[in-house]
């Protein structure tokens, strides 16, 4: 996703909803881009919510940040339900607490 950094006039962002479009104008509480759909809360560094029912959406730095972002979470889910699906033994169990430092207690 995006980060503070990037909101620079000129730079190029990518939503889901809209598109790609490129940052016009950096102001305290929104930045401003060349799709008038695309005004990115710089707060949330998400689009700005209207209003009227429209939801707010992430905003990347490029389609293929996107792209990187829905491989990551998508690999993560298949992770996790494969977690769900196995039948861990009691040390099994403990390997898997002690590797990913989760600090489960018995």
């Amino acid at each position: 996703m995006i980060d503070q950094e990037h909101l620079k006039v000129g730079n190029e962002v990518f939503t889901t909803d809209h598109g790609s479009a490129v940052i016009t104008k950096v102001a305290r509480k929104y930045t401003y881009t060349t799709n008038r759909h695309i005004i990115i809360e710089n707060s949330r560094l998400m689009t700005k919510h209207t209003g009227y029912g429209y939801s707010t959406y992430d905003v990347f730095k490029s389609k293929d940040d996107y792209e990187d972002h829905i491989k990551k979470v998508g690999f993560i889910e298949k992770v996790k339900q494969e977690l769900r699906n196995i039948d861990l033994n009691l040390e099994q169990a403990r390997i898997i607490n002690d590797v990913l430092k989760l600090g489960v207690e018995e």
